[in-house]
């Protein structure tokens, strides 16, 4: 609000202004002087005026005259007029003055108490109007700001209101989706609260159960079904499941009895769900009936303890036949030996090297090679359980690969293959398994010729680093 309050005094003579000037001395007035009509017009066109004090007499324009075009005009319509002047006729002057807008009407010379007090109310009621229209400015300005905010209020509310709509059905799709998920799964899934309360439980574990969800619901996890075999330190496992991290699983096996007497084995995991502040306010149980599983592995494993009840069995039983066979073949043995005593030394030398002989030491070292064979097959029971053992023995090199050609060597012949051998110069003494060692070169040595070539060469090879021996066979083929 301006400080001062304006106030514009006319008169043709500037002695007159200047009295009316002194009279309204005041700190809080400023007085705007006017010598004419039209120089009054031009004041308050550039600026307001709280009161006007014109004389009526004035060359040119009268006072009148003035009034009348001030009171024609809008933004000066309102501006109180004191009309001044030296002649006396009341019903004249007073009349006129008043029909052309005047609020008062005074005499020269000026009584300058009663003037200044006249100024003074129409001073402080412009100063209360003044007032009043910043008062009203103000309150239309907040009027106005709180329109604007109603609206941006409003605008807010609709925003909210379609968030609240769109968040809403995002949520009853993501529920839609989460139950189809969670009653859809093969896997039996439960919600618990931190304390082990049953919230929920999906259809799949109800139906393979044989439960109904009132009986499960509100009651604590670990009494809320016919467990036959729960683990009975179910704190335990519940203490367990608070302390374990987001997205760790604690893991455990529970025996539960169905509904028609069956019971089931079902492989249980929990994992707990934190909030913002680290406490637990969700379990999350997880099921898998294994019991076929189970029943599978007791099957596997009672038919692993049969096959070798069997292979011991079969062992017993090719073991038999071969101890007649090496007694028939040792009395050849030793009747052939009685033959070859009894005859001349030059026709012994002869038979000694007799095809006879030769077959029979083939069929009793085959015979000795079967038989170790049929060892290792009532050894089967040891070997799965990890205690096979190796029969060592002081043994020729050259005799174990000697043994080894000449079983494989018919099969290289039938293959039209050639065979090379190339031993140390100097004898080797082994201590290993002859048997086993034997078994490793015959396999080496048939596996070449069954996937070489017909016409193809293969070569057997010993040679000595320091304390060690490599065998190897090489041949021509894939």
């Amino acid at each position: 609000m301006p400080k001062f309050i304006n106030i514009l005094i006319v008169d043709d003579e500037e002695r007159n202004l200047t009295v009316l000037e002194t009279i309204l001395n005041e700190p809080d007035y400023r007085i705007v002087r006017a010598n004419s009509g039209d120089e009054a017009l031009l004041a308050l066109v550039a600026e307001d005026f709280a009161l006007l004090i014109l004389d009526i007499r004035m060359p040119g324009m009268t006072g009148f005259e003035l009034a009348q075009i001030i009171k024609q005009r809008k933004r000066t319509a309102t501006v109180p007029i004191i009309f001044l002047t030296a002649y006396y006729n009341e019903d004249q002057h007073v009349l006129e003055g008043y029909e052309s807008g005047a609020v008062d009407y005074l005499h020269k010379p000026v009584n300058a108490a009663i003037l200044r007090s006249k100024v003074a109310v129409f001073a402080e009621l412009n100063r209360k109007s003044r007032e009043i229209a910043q008062a009203n400015q103000a309150l239309q300005e907040e009027v106005r700001l709180r329109r604007l905010a109603e609206e941006q209020l409003r605008g807010l509310n609709e925003t909210l209101e379609l968030q609240v709509i769109h968040r809403t059905d995002a949520l009853r799709r993501s529920e839609e989706k989460f139950k189809v998920i969670f009653n859809s799964t093969f896997q039996f899934i439960g919600l618990l609260d931190a304390d082990g309360q049953v919230l929920e439980v999906n259809k799949t574990a109800l139906s393979t159960l044989g439960i109904d969800a009132k009986d499960v619901i509100g009651r604590p996890f670990w009494e809320s079904a016919w467990w036959r075999d729960f683990p009975t330190d179910s704190e335990r496992v519940l203490n367990a499941v608070m302390r374990a991290a987001a997205g760790e699983f604690i893991r455990f096996e529970a025996q539960y009895l169905l509904s028609d007497c069956t019971e089931a084995t079902i492989d249980f995991s929990i994992s707990p769900v934190f909030d913002d502040k680290g406490n637990v306010i969700l379990l999350v149980p997880e099921g898998r009936d294994i019991t076929r599983i189970k029943k599978s592995e007791r099957a596997l494993i009672e038919a692993d303890r049969r096959k070798n009840e069997f292979l011991a069995t079969l062992a017993h039983e090719l073991r038999n036949p071969l101890a007649p066979v090496r007694n028939a073949i040792q009395i050849l043995s030793m009747q052939s030996q009685m033959q070859l005593a009894a005859e001349s030394p030059v026709e012994s030398e002869i038979q000694s090297e007799s095809e006879s002989q030769w077959a029979l030491k083939v069929i009793n070292r085959q015979i000795e090679q079967m038989t170790r064979l049929i060892d290792d097959l009532m050894d089967v029971s040891r070997i799965n359980q990890g205690k096979i053992e190796l029969k060592r023995e002081r043994v020729s090199l050259e005799k174990l690969l000697h043994d080894a050609v000449e079983s494989s060597q018919p099969f290289i012949k039938k293959r039209g293959h050639t065979l090379s051998v190339n031993l140390p110069a100097e004898p080797l003494t082994l201590h290993a398994d002859p048997v086993r060692l034997t078994q490793s070169f015959l396999n080496l040595l048939n596996n070449s010729a069954k996937y070489t070539e017909p016409g193809g060469v293969i070569a057997l090879t010993a040679t000595r680093l320091d304390a060690e021996v490599v065998v190897s066979v090489q041949d021509s083929g894939i």
